[in-house]
């Protein structure tokens, strides 16, 4: 017999790890998903590789005709996008259209030619735009050829007739398209039938099977051409490079001269302008023979003598207005006067001119007079006596005319500053005059030189681009014509197959990924931590049922029950994973010992149920006194597995219609008591919440070591919220391969803000993946 403790180490790291939330992939998961999807893989690369296989054996043989074209660049720059230039004009459309007009590409052989090849039959053939699309048929008699246009098998129209000479020695045009027999054909065939496509679709046909590149360093041009027949693929290769050469050369030299031609006209304008601005300068200087350096010196003159007057009248006018501003600030009437008042008068006078108008020199007598009279009595007087206070009032009298005059002498000197900024002006205008005809004599000057200049460099580029017409050399040429290939490029099919074969299984392998990556089910222990964010407590190994219909649910539980729960402690792998759950439960370093545990489910049919029963079980099994409550108030099960009476049960206790000891199960477990139930009553959230309830967890607490509740999923109801708040931690129970994820995270939000202390996640259901490896130790 097994210990029950055994089931430490790798879960109780399950219960002790630290959850781990993060978007990257689980490589080991992604392996498994594609495992799981293996007949899936199967049938998508079987589908895939038939029908490749199948297109194969349609796709006909192609030949592939390559030729080298090798430009002769100069040293320049701009060689590269030269190149890159010429090999756009190769894969637009425009250059495919002229190709298939001038080789006749929209018109091909019927399928009925046998071996005979285009080449073998036509020495030339061209095509229009405006090409007929049908199918056409040449009869060759012995002296005549009769062109026909097939409307269906028994009905054609008649072209053209002639003599055979005619389509042997001359081009016959015909519908839209010129064609002439191969004077080597022998023996001439009696019909010729013909397919001709529309020219659209004839450019199109032609661009796919084009493949043009440029190679290292850039100078060689890499042409390839496919087709059904060799010949004509080479044909089509060389005649490609051939008009490709030509039209670069003809482009090359029309360039040349247009530019010559340019620069010549430019040349004859740049003389026409070099000789009007010699006559309209020789003009102007006759024009303007005075001295211009002379007449405008004289006005500069007057113009500074001007500014130096208006400069010293704004120096008086500051002055005078800063002292009458102070001298005014000082004669308040009641002041006393003071030393400095006389000071800033007697400078009021002495300013500018004013110190020589005869009134000012009267007015500076008779100040320094009643100045001299003042202080002498401030000497020996009192400022209060009598005495000292006439003299003050006629010394302030005499203060207010020198303010009076320096106010008038202010406004003179005002007008005086406008007077002479007319005057500064009207010079100013003067000057002004001077600098228009020099600047005009400047531009003329400016526009000979510019003018010279110009012809000058015209002259030589006129020169550069005539010796480079005189010694064009040809910078493109083919370097390497293409041969008829002797193999075609499609020729091993088999590998092709393999090839289609790796394809499509890398195909499927990537689909059957994508499927994984976008799998919500919780299918190892690594989702619950870095999807769900919680550690896993413990894992339950699947349970069969395959014999049991989908809808006996009642029939699974009592399987269940007879399969796993047991009196006795036989190691069977579904009883050591409870007894590890068990082992994680009571020993928990994170959040130490727990006695009253609620467990929930995402959704119906997880297996909370079961886990609870068992779960209580193993408890009892330890010794442990343990009681399981069914809380599930709307669909409770677990007196079906203990085939106990459902009444009277929880509702009845917590409606105040039973004790607890009426409502306590005797099972055929020891140690282990059960809670039904009971009867259905409505808003069972409101009595899981109620007073009753919290008395009902005093006293089985009190009573019991270990009370384990099962309540109703998370999805259909909110009492494992409600009652997980008043106990001491709730577990998750989620199925393996069933239950999303991302429908766990989203309903993991109702306990946000909800005091409950959330242990875990008990994985049930799991299969090999999810169990540690002591599990595969009883499948021997």
């Amino acid at each position: 017999m097994m210990n029950a403790d055994s089931g430490r180490g790798m879960d109780e790291l399950l219960l002790e790890a630290e959850p781990q939330e993060g978007g990257g992939i689980d490589l080991s998961r992604l392996i498994r998903g594609i495992w799981e999807r293996r007949w899936l893989v199967v049938g998508i690369t079987f589908v895939l590789t038939a029908a490749w296989v199948v297109y194969l054996k349609r796709l006909p043989v192609t030949y592939e005709a390559e030729c080298l074209v090798q430009f002769k660049e100069s040293s320049g720059s701009g060689g590269g996008f030269l190149n890159e230039s010429r090999l756009t004009q190769l894969t637009s459309r425009t250059f495919a259209e002229e190709v298939v007009q001038k080789l006749g590409l929209a018109v091909q052989l019927g399928p009925d030619m046998g071996e005979l090849r285009r080449t073998d039959v036509f020495s030339e053939l061209s095509c229009s735009r405006q090409v007929w699309p049908g199918q056409y048929e040449i009869l060759i008699g012995d002296s005549t050829f009769t062109v026909l246009r097939r409307a269906d098998e028994d009905h054609a129209l008649q072209l053209r007739t002639g003599p055979i000479w005619k389509i042997l020695n001359d081009t016959v045009s015909v519908a839209g398209f010129s064609f002439r027999l191969n004077p080597s054909l022998r023996p001439l065939p009696q019909r010729i039938s013909l397919d001709v496509s529309r020219f659209d679709r004839a450019v199109k046909d032609f661009r796919s099977s084009l493949d043009i590149s440029l190679r290292d360093p850039g100078t060689i041009l890499a042409l390839k051409v496919q087709s059904d027949d060799p010949r004509l693929a080479a044909y089509t290769a060389n005649r490609l490079a051939e008009i490709f050469v030509d039209r670069s050369i003809s482009l090359r030299y029309k360039n040349i001269r247009a530019r010559r031609e340019i620069l010549e006209k430019q040349l004859e304008a740049a003389r026409d302008r070099l000789e009007q601005a010699k006559n309209r300068l020789k003009d102007f200087r006759q024009m303007y023979a005075l001295d211009l350096a002379k007449a405008a010196g004289e006005k500069f003159s007057d113009r500074e003598n001007l500014e130096q007057q208006i400069e010293n009248l704004e120096e008086v006018q500051s002055s005078l207005s800063d002292l009458l501003d102070r001298a005014s600030a000082g004669s308040r009437a009641g002041r006393t006067v003071e030393t400095q008042d006389i000071y800033l008068h007697q400078q009021l006078l002495k300013i500018g001119d004013l110190a020589k108008d005869p009134r000012a020199m009267v007015l500076a007598e008779q100040l320094d007079h009643r100045a001299q009279e003042y202080l002498e009595m401030r000497k020996t007087l009192p400022v209060t006596n009598p005495d000292v206070r006439q003299a003050s009032a006629r010394l302030d009298s005499v203060f207010t005319q020198v303010r009076q005059a320096a106010e008038a002498y202010l406004r003179q000197v005002t007008i005086e500053i406008q007077k002479k900024r007319r005057e500064l002006g009207a010079i100013e205008q003067k000057i002004s005059l001077v600098p228009q005809v020099q600047a005009q004599l400047a531009d003329l000057e400016r526009d000979l030189k510019v003018s010279e200049e110009l012809y000058t460099n015209l002259q030589v580029e006129v020169s550069k681009a005539r010796i480079e017409e005189a010694a064009e050399e040809k910078d493109v040429e083919i370097l390497d014509p293409a041969i008829p290939p002797d193999y075609p490029v499609n020729a091993n099919k088999k590998k092709l197959a393999f090839f289609g074969l790796m394809f499509s299984f890398a195909v499927a392998v990537g689909l059957a990924g994508v499927l994984e990556l976008m799998d919500p089910r919780v299918k190892s222990v690594e989702d619950v931590r870095r999807r769900i964010g919680l550690p896993v407590l413990g894992v339950i190994p699947l349970a069969e049922f395959d014999d049991i219909p989908a809808y006996r649910d009642d029939e699974k539980i009592r399987r269940i029950d007879r399969q796993l729960v047991t009196d006795d402690y036989r190691p069977t792998p579904i009883s050591e994973a409870y007894r590890s759950l068990r082992t994680n439960l009571i020993f928990s370093k994170t959040h130490g010992r727990i006695h009253t545990l609620v467990l929930t489910s995402m959704q119906p049919g997880d297996g909370k149920s079961f886990t609870a029963a068992n779960l209580a079980i193993i408890m009892a099994q330890q010794r442990h006194t343990t009681l399981l409550v069914d809380a599930d108030l709307r669909r409770g099960v677990l007196h079906n597995s203990f085939l106990v009476p459902k009444e009277p049960g929880l509702t009845n206790y917590l409606s105040g219609a039973a004790t607890l000891n009426e409502i306590l199960k005797e099972t055929h477990v020891p140690n282990l008591k059960l809670v039904t139930c009971g009867p259905m009553f409505p808003n069972p959230s409101e009595l899981l919440g109620s007073p009753n309830m919290k008395r009902f967890l005093d006293e089985v607490g009190r009573r019991f070591d270990f009370v384990i509740f099962d309540t109703p999923p998370l999805a259909a109801a909110t009492d494992a919220i409600v009652l997980g708040a008043q106990v001491d931690g709730l577990a998750l129970v989620v199925r393996a391969k069933r239950t999303s994820y991302k429908d766990t995270k989203k309903r993991l939000g109702l306990f946000a803000n909800v005091p409950v202390k959330l242990l875990g996640v008990v994985v049930n259901g799991a299969t090999e993946e999810f169990g540690h490896e002591a599990y595969s130790y009883y499948h021997y």
